[in-house]
């Protein structure tokens, strides 16, 4: 199964190169390459934390690949699986995954140092995902260390108290000799993917205690368990056997990067990197046609703008596994919370269970318009994937229908909601977007516009937010529809409908979504050996998506990079589909005229 994923994963990933090299567009300026020592990246947001244990956001992720690493990693020519801390690729025949494919043993690469002068070894492996595992934030990465190491998506009880115990946690993850050993609850063809990401990246045990941290032992855990968002350990200290330090992170503005002059590998070209957060678009603009940026974030309403300058590179049609919608928050927690208003279905607010009326669901279900979406506010670089999981991957079925974009449908199921009083006292709400995504806030407003229309008592507001307090408010279940995005974790899609559908999954419970029928499809999917299964499973979850109006994926990124015409890449460009910014592969990237 393990390799019959990385073989889906790559024929996509091979496909969208060709595609590349055709989309490639130059027109060559005059101007000097600035700061020939600095890669510049300017976009929207900032890094929620640089702890591996809570992070789980995409800007996170893109500074934290460059300072720390995980046992394997992707390969950027191949699109398989390749050793990063690991001396080699475990594998049945060399002895490392075991015949049952439930135990998997590591062996770990020598002579590696941490940026703080400590040399890696085993027991920093095992120690950094039993630490995160016992640190265990709420709804954060580690749902996927519980589901391959217990099978379950949670190591918490309904009432709070921990399902496992800290000693349980360490016969599953432990030290043998030279190796490092995980012994899974069942044979699963995502482990090795889960161990990729910044979810699994490897501390330096010593350092960690000093500052602080985990003391490694059951008696400590109270102390380190779910820590409140920014006070968790690693919130902004880094210590990690990266290609890159860090050098500074200035809250609101920037963090900087400065080459590891010791790395083990092989050392990046340019000395410094600056992730920049320059959510304005005009400054963002106008920063990177002055070169005072080598790499800007630039939505698709901007491409054809864009097209026009000179000194600039574009590489087109770059296919995104990656999904993108709308959430309704079934039990939204309405206590001092602003977007709800009076809290009250007295037409000056709406109630905690607004959403949870499958009619008003699927009133604005009706009334979204996918096709002004990709027309107009996705500006030709979407494909609609109807329900969450993307084209690209393993058992997609395309015959899966979305409900239509119909007024009189929705109006009809407005009439119903809540025996008619919706419609009778109308509402009014507050919608609330990151700042600075533009795709996300047009297609808040193209939906609000439409519900309005349907009544003068309906009043539905958009505004931006910066991407800190979006998230903040969504973990506090305040959003009464969240405007989401998700990138693979693992390139299956049962890390799609997890998420999306899944009772204990990322957004479901967010959104306070269950289905018992969904949560046994899932366990079934995930579990499947046969393909024929798991078709049909997936197919079948999708048609649920729609039916039960969970929400709307109305997005799946075509994407394009652009860059300044002074960046280059050892080897040429490549594109990975679930690893798909450039921030995070500064290692393979040239500056020079």
């Amino acid at each position: 199964m393990v390799k019959k994923i990385l073989t889906v994963l790559l024929t996509f990933a091979l496909v969208a190169t060709s595609v590349f090299a055709n989309g490639e567009k130059e027109a060559a300026g005059p101007m000097q390459v600035k700061n020939p020592d600095t890669f510049v990246y300017g976009t929207i947001g900032e890094p929620a934390t640089l702890d591996p244990a809570v992070a789980y956001d995409s800007s996170s992720g893109d500074v934290m690949t460059n300072v720390m690493e995980t046992l394997v990693t992707w390969d950027r020519d191949t699109g398989v699986i390749i050793p990063a801390l690991a001396e080699e690729l475990p594998t049945m025949e060399n002895g490392g995954i075991s015949a049952d494919g439930m135990t998997y043993r590591f062996k770990v690469r020598k002579g590696v140092k941490f940026h703080q002068g400590g040399e890696l070894t085993p027991e920093d492996v095992a120690y950094s995902i039993q630490r995160n595992m016992v640190v265990d934030v709420d709804h954060g990465p580690q749902w996927m260390h519980w589901m391959v190491f217990f099978g379950e998506n949670t190591g918490l009880n309904d009432d709070g108290s921990h399902k496992f115990s800290v000693e349980e946690i360490q016969s599953k993850i432990f030290v043998d000799g030279d190796e490092v050993v995980f012994k899974l609850a069942h044979p699963s063809p995502f482990f090795l993917a889960i161990m990729t990401g910044y979810w699994s990246m490897i501390l330096d045990k010593e350092w960690c205690m000093e500052q602080g941290g985990w003391d490694g032992t059951p008696a400590d855990r109270e102390r380190v368990f779910n820590p409140p968002t920014g006070e968790e350990l690693l919130f902004d200290i880094n210590n990690g056997t990266g290609p890159y330090k860090l050098a500074r992170w200035v809250k609101g503005e920037e963090v900087v990067l400065e080459r590891n002059e010791e790395y083990w590998g092989d050392k990046p070209a340019i000395a410094n990197a600056i992730y920049k957060k320059v959510d304005e678009w005009s400054t963002r603009k106008l920063m990177f046609l002055q070169g005072d940026l080598d790499y800007a974030y630039i939505e698709p309403v901007y491409w054809d703008e864009m097209e026009k300058e000179e000194g600039l590179v574009w590489y087109d049609k770059l296919p995104r596994i990656t999904i993108t919608g709308l959430m309704f928050q079934q039990a939204i927690n309405n206590v001092d919370n602003p977007l709800t208003f009076s809290g009250q279905l007295d037409g000056q607010g709406v109630p905690s269970d607004f959403f949870a009326d499958k009619d008003v669901r699927l009133g604005f279900m009706y009334a979204w318009n996918e096709d002004v979406f990709l027309n107009d506010i996705g500006n030709g670089a979407y494909r609609d994937p109807v329900g969450p999981i993307p084209y690209g991957l393993q058992f997609k079925d395309g015959d899966v229908k979305r409900l239509p974009n119909d007024l009189a449908k929705a109006e009809e199921h407005f009439k119903k909601a809540f025996g008619g009083q919706v419609w009778e006292k109308g509402f009014k709400v507050e919608l609330t977007y990151n700042e600075g995504n533009e795709v996300r806030g047009g297609a808040m407003r193209m939906l609000a516009e439409a519900v309005n229309s349907l009544n003068d008592k309906f009043d539905i507001s958009v505004r931006s937010v910066p991407w800190a307090e979006f998230l903040d408010a969504n973990k506090a279940r305040r959003l009464p529809i969240f405007s989401i995005g998700w990138a693979p974790d693992y390139p299956d899609p049962d890390n799609f409908v997890d998420p999306f559908m899944f009772s204990e999954g990322y957004f479901a419970s967010r959104g306070s979504y269950s289905n018992p029928e969904v949560d046994e499809l899932v366990l079934k999917g995930r579990y499947a050996t046969d393909d024929a299964t798991r078709a049909e499973v997936y197919k079948r979850l999708e048609e649920i998506y729609v039916e039960d109006a969970v929400g709307l994926c109305y997005g799946q990124a075509i994407d394009r990079h652009w860059t300044r015409d002074w960046i280059n890449w050892k080897g040429g460009f490549y594109f990975q589909p679930e690893n798909d910014q450039l921030f995070n592969r500064l290692r393979d990237l040239i500056k020079e005229q």
